[in-house]
């Protein structure tokens, strides 16, 4: 378990998620990148990041349905200890 501090960036393959994604993971937060339908983008992202060793795991999501956002706070929680 890292013991950083944990983020959850929703609509992180869009411009402003993506931002906010490379952000906390340069400055040594672990982050969960979740996105809803650009598979191929957060990919590229979580990849990108992934391979310069960085903190980051990816998680599929739409957050206007209560049971996936809670599925989201499970997976982070089990990945990182916290959030």
């Amino acid at each position: 378990m890292n013991k950083n501090k944990t983020v959850i960036i929703t609509g992180a393959a869009g411009v402003i998620g993506r931002s906010m994604v490379v952000l906390f993971a340069i400055n040594g937060y672990n982050v969960l990148l979740n996105y809803n339908r650009s598979l191929e983008k957060a990919q590229l992202l979580y990849r990108k990041l992934k391979s310069k060793g960085l903190s980051i795991e990816l998680f599929q999501a739409d957050v206007t349905k209560r049971v996936q956002v809670d599925a989201i706070v499970d997976y982070c929680i089990n990945q990182f200890g916290k959030i």
